[in-house]
């Protein structure tokens, strides 16, 4: 997890001897810890006004975290202590494919530090130094970022500082949205988001609402200001707020406007018409939510996606056969989450539920999010299709991109080929031929060690090792009659009602549920 750079660094208190505890170490210009718990540290990541983050091992689970602790100036500082731990809580409620995904808070000796999970990539900083990225890609990336903060809005956080240095991309065009070490949990009541309270300036200018530079009250439309200003950044290779200094963009965002012709000739209206909207001085007049904003990237994203040229640039493809899915994937985070952390410790996860609930959808969504952790790729074999249980393994083969040999026996065929392989199977639709594919999965996973399966029916398995996971309906208001008594944006954060609004504008753009 970086630290802004952006951010002055704090000094600590002096030079420290080197048989201090960890909590001790003047890490700024001294030696690094070589430990801190039982934690190995690997190198340093980076430090910023607040904490300090390194890579280390956890020695325990044998894997590579990030693990943030404050800065040394401040480690007897009670707010800042206070924040820290806030930061912590936080994370801790946020669980989305699209946000680093916080492991625990823990304390060793005076020293209270975060463990996390390490992205791997760059910042998306780092790719715009380059320039602007294709509009695909930009809108693609962009229509993550606006996933991870509807999942942070959905519970009361609104980031506060989002910026290309605090999103991560990663293998594949994956986005994770780091850093929330100064975000804020909004009071949420039953029917709307009340503001925050007005507080210091916090935040880097330039991405910073002007109800932020004011020291007016927030709320999540301030994310939207941000979330405008990446979006205008990725298609230009531009600051919306340019400036030399702080004033300068501070300045260039309580008076002035984006360059707009900048913007890409091809639906410069549209995309100006959307950026605007994020970034209307009022709060009170920009996009009312990030979901509206999202379902205005995903329909252009959808027109920019049909161009050959900016699909090849759009993204590094995953090793496999997952199908290419231009429409939105709505609600199911903590679901997606369940059966990515399942997927890391069982070998055989099984996604049940009625027909039409969604197992499909989430099983390729939870394949394409954590498709990078397996070095030969996520690979669907559809059996809906299939009627006759001898044809199974044809259908793996198949579905693996593997040809029958003259003579040979497909099972074997099948067996060497994933007998040295780290890959991930989508069994899918699988309750028609629950025996044969029980049977086929215990001879699969008993031959094959690195080969984890994701398996979608109605019922379970019921083999030995299996994990279940249930999935239920997408929800819906309890009655009409509350319907009636809602207001369209209220009603759209029923996950049913907003998946029905996406179909429909795939099929007429224009459509506006009111």
């Amino acid at each position: 997890m970086p630290v802004p750079e952006d951010l002055a660094p704090e000094t600590s208190d002096g030079p420290r001897s080197s048989d201090e505890t960890a909590g001790t170490i003047q890490w700024t210009d001294g030696p690094l810890p070589t430990r801190i718990g039982r934690y190995q540290i690997v190198r340093k990541l980076g430090q910023g006004g607040m904490g300090v983050v390194f890579a280390a091992r956890d020695e325990r689970l044998g894997r590579e975290i990030a693990l943030k602790l404050l800065a040394p100036g401040l480690l007897a500082d009670p707010a800042a202590a206070g924040r820290f731990e806030r930061e912590a809580r936080l994370l801790a409620s946020l669980t989305h494919p699209n946000i680093a995904m916080l492991h625990s808070l823990e304390e060793e000796g005076d020293v209270t530090f975060l463990t996390m999970e390490l992205v791997p990539g760059i910042p998306l900083s780092n790719q715009l130094e380059e320039g602007a990225l294709p509009p695909a890609r930009a809108l693609g990336i962009c229509r993550q970022i606006a996933l991870a903060l509807e999942a942070a809005h959905a519970q009361g956080v609104v980031h506060r500082d989002l910026k290309p240095h605090n999103v991560h991309v990663v293998p594949n065009d994956n986005v994770k949205v780091l850093d929330f070490g100064i975000a804020r949990r909004l009071e949420v009541d039953p029917n709307e988001y009340r503001t925050l309270e007005a507080g210091a300036i916090l935040g880097t200018p330039g991405y910073m609402s002007p109800e932020q530079l004011r020291r007016q009250p927030i709320d999540h439309r301030t994310d939207i200001w941000a979330l405008g200003c990446v979006l205008f950044e990725c298609l230009t290779g531009s600051a919306a707020f340019p400036g030399r200094s702080f004033p300068d963009r501070i300045a260039a965002t309580l008076e002035g406007e984006p360059d707009w012709d900048l913007l890409p000739a091809r639906d410069q209206r549209e995309l100006r018409s959307l950026i605007a909207g994020c970034l209307r001085s009022r709060q009170q007049d920009r996009s009312e939510t990030v979901t509206q904003v999202r379902s205005e990237i995903e329909r252009l994203l959808r027109r920019w996606s049909t161009t050959e040229e900016d699909v090849s640039e759009a993204s590094s493809p995953l090793a496999g056969n997952l199908p290419v899915i231009r429409s939105a994937f709505i609600g199911r985070q903590e679901k997606w989450a369940e059966v990515a952390d399942a997927l890391r410790s069982q070998v055989l996860v099984t996604l049940t539920g009625a027909g039409g609930s969604g197992k499909t959808r989430l099983a390729l969504e939870v394949g394409r999010g954590i498709g990078s952790e397996f070095e030969d790729g996520v690979w669907l074999v559809e059996l809906a299709a299939l009627r006759d249980p001898s044809h199974l393994p044809r259908a793996l083969l198949s579905a693996l991109g593997l040809e029958e040999e003259a003579g040979g026996s497909v099972d074997e065929l099948v067996a060497t080929h994933l007998s040295d392989r780290n890959l991930l199977l989508i069994l899918d639709n699988c309750e028609h031929l629950l025996r044969p594919v029980g049977a086929m999965v215990r001879r699969l996973l008993g031959q094959a060690a690195g080969t984890r399966i994701l398996a979608t029916s109605r019922s379970a398995l019921s083999i030995p090792g299996e994990h279940c996971v249930a999935l239920a309906p997408l929800d819906l208001p309890d009655a009409a009659s509350q319907l009636r008594h809602e207001t369209p944006d209220k009603i759209l954060r029923y996950d049913a009602i907003k998946l029905f609004v996406d179909r429909a504008r795939l099929v007429q753009p224009s459509f506006v549920f009111d």
